[in-house]
């Protein structure tokens, strides 16, 4: 595949659309295995068919890579990860999420309620416990759920809820959280400030902090860069291969654009809320 004349490979073209499917992520088979980076540990995923339904049910690189980052003890250090409330937005299929449940964090997945099923079915096929949190945004009303969904499983439990951007969080919910967790969520200029909102919702008032990765670059990576300045007191923006140590090899083999700067597209931005109580 090649870059088109004109693409920043940086941010894409202001005017792409955001309805497209990477090859890869097409290429790839509705059941999908990570692989944890201890070797020994594995996340089986089911995604929808070639394409069909929701752009958010089919796996994409950002989450990918990052959940990779989870694990890279040189940035996060020992145990970072145990018992931090996390809250993943745009989680798709969860694999980011259960992946982070893994190193010790109590999380909560969330996508538009259409997805709810998709990561409901992706916790359970890996043996994780599952209870279904339909609280999350005052002006938000799902649909009953059907059967029992807590379940117990060596102990790592995932919760799974239904969130919209830009809506009104629930008092149980709102500033509640250590950390969010967002992979491949920026598509669209129209959908930044939504994001930025919720985010700053959820995060803790004191010392808190979000992570916002992305191997597929795009003109409104550069607005949300923008726009959070405005709202965070520290906004950086790593390198997947430079800062977490991941291997060109990969990063380049799951990234949209395939030519020899495909790799610079894999980034993480860090979004620090630092105001204390």
């Amino acid at each position: 595949m090649e870059v088109k004349e004109g693409v920043d490979v940086l941010f894409g073209t202001k005017n792409e659309s955001s309805n497209t499917y990477s090859s890869w992520s097409l290429a790839i088979p509705r059941e999908y295995t990570y692989y944890l980076k201890d070797g020994r540990r594995k996340i089986q995923v089911l995604q929808n068919d070639q394409g069909k339904g929701e752009l958010g049910s089919r796996l994409w690189a950002g989450g990918i890579l990052f959940s990779d980052c989870l694990g890279v003890e040189k940035y996060f250090g020992v145990d970072y990860w145990r018992d931090k409330r996390v809250i993943e937005v745009g989680s798709g299929c969860g694999i980011t999420g259960l992946v982070c449940s893994l190193h010790g964090a109590n999380v909560l997945v969330t996508d538009k309620s259409v997805l709810v099923p998709l990561m409901r079915e992706n916790a359970l096929r890996n043996g994780f416990g599952v209870v279904h949190d339909d609280g999350l945004a005052n002006d938000v009303t799902l649909p009953p759920t059907e059967g029992n969904w807590e379940t117990v499983h060596n102990g790592r439990t995932v919760r799974v809820g239904g969130l919209e951007w830009g809506a009104n969080i629930a008092s149980r919910h709102k500033h509640q959280y250590d950390v969010v967790l967002g992979c491949d969520v920026i598509y669209e200029v129209e959908g930044v400030d939504l994001l930025l909102a919720t985010i700053a919702q959820l995060l803790r008032d004191d010392t808190s902090v979000a992570y916002i990765s992305y191997a597929e670059p795009r003109y409104a990576c550069s607005f949300f860069l923008e726009r959070a300045t405005q709202t965070f007191e520290s906004v950086r923006v790593l390198s997947m291969v430079d800062d977490f140590g991941l291997s060109t090899e990969k990063c380049g083999k799951l990234t949209y654009f395939v030519d020899d700067n495909s790799v610079e597209g894999c980034k993480v931005i860090v979004l620090q809320r630092t105001r204390k109580k």
